[in-house]
């Protein structure tokens, strides 16, 4: 298997990994709730100490 090929998997994962754990909190929001919930979003939404299972 080519090395790029093997690294686009990787990247793909990596990024669904994220934008899990990211939009969790948000999940199903509009854009306009985010922004009257939490203004302007920098950071995390949630300090997440424990891994809790998700259907995604």
């Amino acid at each position: 298997m080519k090395q790029d090929f093997i690294e686009k998997i990787y990247a793909g994962w990596l990024a669904k990994i994220i934008g899990i754990r990211l939009g969790a909190p948000v999940e199903s929001w509009t854009y306009e709730k985010i922004r009257t919930v939490y203004g302007e979003v920098n950071g995390y939404l949630t300090d997440y100490r424990d891994f809790a299972a998700d259907d995604d």
